[in-house]
């Protein structure tokens, strides 16, 4: 007898991760933030997604007193406008769990029409394969940015290597003057929101990276935790708030949530500390060779490169400034059973 499987595959539509956490009232939205923000930063026609988003199936569109407006259809297209703010049912006078956004017909940004359930709307297909593209074309980008700078200064300029996705070796080499420079290379998608300058793996079994021990190890002295010298390390720190809220731990953790928790002490504004925060980071930029950090924001393609104080500045380029805060947090779900956690830093 042959058996039939039925394959069905869902489209991936928006949640609150997908929209900044940072405008007013998102924070109290699960996640707000944590992933590709798809909603426009800013009224600036350079939105990426300035083609719209289509809906997953007919919806109707209310006003903020909960009233229809119109039907839309299956398939059209939608535009989230500027501010990108979420609301509940109850704040515009419906009822469920549904989150709202107020949206536009025409484009990002216009003026809003009403309001529709994010659930509704289709987020951009293939985004892993998209992710993968955007890699080595950010990649590019950043060298043709290297390149034009070096010209400017009169300089030689010889490009060398690009780092291959899943790749631990750097970003981009080039040659300038027939020196070597180094360039670590991250994305954001938006100037408002912390830059995540690294991301690390932890678990119980294999311990944290030596980064992550020396950041707590900043934090506990700074706290005056009383942490045995022996166990002053990131999962030490972990173990010593456990103690104090049960739903802090790692992945696997009994009482804490798949994506693990970190404690809220973990972020910090305080001057002291990050000046701290910023030597250790210095301190492994040069560890690793980097002597200039990229800044590449893919809501307008627009590109920052400081120096990280390695090496010769010889593109002549400012030094990476201060940092405004610092928090080491969780950073997506769990990998292999290991807690990712990210290095989030607002310049």
């Amino acid at each position: 007898m042959l058996t039939f499987k039925r394959y069905i595959t869902e489209v991936a539509k928006f949640t609150s991760k997908n929209f900044p956490g940072n405008i007013a009232g998102n924070n109290k939205f699960t996640g707000a933030g944590e992933r590709t923000t798809y909603t426009p930063t800013s009224n600036s026609n350079t939105f990426k997604w300035k083609d719209g988003f289509p809906l997953e199936k007919d919806v109707y569109l209310f006003d903020e007193n909960g009233n229809r407006l119109k039907s839309l259809n299956k398939g059209s297209k939608i535009h989230f406008t500027h501010p990108a703010k979420l609301y509940r049912a109850n704040e515009i006078g419906l009822s469920g769990q549904s989150i709202y956004a107020a949206i536009s017909t025409r484009n990002h940004t216009s003026e809003p029409e009403g309001f529709l359930p994010i659930s509704t709307v289709i987020k951009p297909t293939g985004a892993s394969q998209n992710r993968v593209g955007a890699g080595a074309e950010t990649q590019n980008l950043i060298a043709t940015k290297v390149e034009e700078l070096a010209f400017k200064n009169g300089q030689n300029y010889e490009f060398v290597s690009t780092a291959k996705i899943g790749s631990t070796v750097p970003d981009l080499i080039v040659k300038i003057d027939d020196k070597k420079v180094q360039f670590e290379v991250k994305g954001t998608s938006s100037t408002t929101v912390p830059i995540t300058f690294f991301d690390k793996s932890v678990s119980r079994n294999r311990g944290a990276p030596e980064l992550l021990n020396q950041i707590s190890k900043v934090f506990a002295s700074s706290y005056k935790l009383p942490i045995q010298p022996n166990k002053n390390n990131f999962i030490g720190v972990i173990d010593y708030y456990k103690t104090r809220d049960s739903s802090i731990g790692l992945a696997g953790d009994a009482g804490v949530v798949k994506s693990s928790k970190l404690p809220k002490e973990f972020t910090t504004t305080d001057r002291s500390l990050l000046t701290k925060m910023k030597k250790l980071i210095i301190d492994h930029f040069a560890k690793g060779g980097d002597n200039y950090f990229v800044i590449y924001n893919r809501s307008d393609n627009s590109v920052q490169i400081y120096f990280t104080g390695f090496g010769d500045n010889i593109l002549k380029l400012p030094q990476l400034p201060d940092f405004k805060s610092f928090s080491l947090a969780t950073y997506g779900g769990a990998s292999s059973g290991s807690t990712r956690v990210g290095l989030k830093i607002k310049l």
